[in-house]
């Protein structure tokens, strides 16, 4: 079933944990981006928040809390067309506010919601040689790095556990690879699956 029509130069969705709703980042001119909610059975779209440059990246914009009440959005703070600067918005969907995430890091992509609410991930591109898997602790705010690489880093996941994040990174053909919180020196190559952009849960 096709959910949207609107002209656009990309989309990035998410299915929410309850199953009630998809969210979509739309990325289009100025008055037409955004960030909507859906049903999966189709219907109206509702604009949830404002989207501020129709720049994409290949990886998701967009995560859904456990409770799927908060969207995490990647995006501009101003209407600038600057690939050096994107930042990671938690959006309200109770209040519809939009706070911003102190990441540390100016330039951030693939952000993910742990399965059991209790971590926030991204990746930081501090260079296009020097980019960072990172998770922030949602009771306390603390931020760690779990890893740097020199490959970029195009979609980021969770186990069902929620004890480790599997990503794909353009290194070694695309392959999928995964780090385990409590063993952060340890990456692990997966045995299957190449060429990978997005990830979902393993």
């Amino acid at each position: 079933m096709r959910l949207t029509n609107h002209p656009s130069q990309a989309l990035s969705a998410a299915w929410s944990p309850n199953g009630r709703n998809i969210a979509f980042a739309r990325s289009a001119d100025a008055e037409d981006s955004g960030v909507f909610l859906t049903s999966p059975l189709g219907g109206t779209e509702e604009k949830v928040a404002a989207k501020k440059n129709p720049i994409h990246f290949l990886a998701n914009e967009l995560s859904w809390s456990a409770d799927s009440r908060r969207l995490a959005l990647v995006d501009h703070t101003t209407s600038s067309e600057s690939w050096n600067s994107f930042l990671l918005f938690e959006i309200s969907l109770d209040s519809l506010q939009r706070t911003p995430i102190q990441t540390n890091c100016n330039l951030v992509v693939a952000p993910a919601f742990s399965p059991r609410g209790d971590y926030l991930a991204w990746a930081c591109v501090d260079s296009f040689s020097s980019i960072s898997v990172n998770v922030q602790r949602l009771k306390d705010g603390r931020v760690t790095q779990l890893l740097r690489q020199p490959n970029a880093i195009d979609g980021i996941a969770w186990s069902t556990d929620g004890g480790r994040i599997v990503f794909s990174s353009e290194g070694q053909f695309g392959s999928l690879w995964e780090i385990d919180l409590n063993h952060s020196n340890i990456l692990g190559r997966v045995p299957v699956g190449h060429d990978a952009i997005t990830t979902a849960h393993k």
